[in-house]
């Protein structure tokens, strides 16, 4: 005979059972209960003759006097230098490149390139972060190249794009681009920056193209 200690919370089942109540469905608990949506992604343009990095005589008057906008002139200033003294394309490109992740939460900058109708990349990436561009950050880029624009995209993930284009060109000579998936985002001062970034880099790519032939 088994011990009735064996049975002790076992309820019985010719007992009635407490009654389960369960919420009932409402618009608002059914809103709640769904997973969250995020906002569709917003492109902001910067034309390159409203760029004020790209002109330094207005841009004190157009940029807020903050600390951040003396730390963007010294950017700009140590990148108008490095383009004097760079030595080859090589060069040129990896101090652009070094200078535009330092200077910006980005997690990756990519330099793109097309000459003869070929288009190369060179990129510097920050440590966690990967390697490649985005499709979205791809189409991005060339969409910038075509339209002679700047362009930030504010989406899940973070993009800017400056059209390489010398002064005198009519049609650039690549893009250079930031993104950021994880960590801080990029915003419109940083679309400002990689415009100016970008109108120093392109004549001194330029130069540097035309001497390799």
């Amino acid at each position: 005979m088994l011990p009735d200690s064996l049975f002790a919370d076992v309820p019985d089942l010719q007992q009635p059972q407490p009654e389960v109540t369960r919420p009932e469905s409402t618009p608002l608990a059914a809103a709640a209960a769904a997973p969250s949506v995020p906002p569709p992604p917003v492109t902001v343009v910067l034309r390159l003759e409203d760029a004020a990095f790209a002109q330094p005589e207005r841009s004190l008057g157009v940029l807020p006097r903050t600390g951040r906008a003396w730390d963007d002139l010294r950017v700009l200033i140590g990148v108008a230098s490095a383009m004097l003294n760079a030595e080859s394309l090589e060069a040129a490109e990896q101090s652009i490149l070094r200078t535009a992740l330092a200077a910006t939460p980005a997690g990756i900058v990519v330099l793109r390139r097309t000459q003869n109708g070929v288009t190369s990349s060179t990129a510097s990436v920050r440590e966690g972060h990967s390697s490649q561009l985005s499709a979205t950050a791809v189409d991005l880029a060339k969409r910038a190249a075509a339209e002679h624009q700047s362009l930030l995209l504010l989406g899940e993930t973070t993009v800017v794009a400056a059209p390489l284009m010398a002064t005198g060109s009519t049609e650039p000579i690549g893009a250079l681009v930031l993104e950021s998936a994880t960590g801080p985002r990029l915003g419109k001062h940083d679309l400002q920056l990689l415009t100016g970034i970008a109108a120093l880099a392109a004549p001194a790519l330029l130069t540097q193209l035309k001497l390799r032939g």
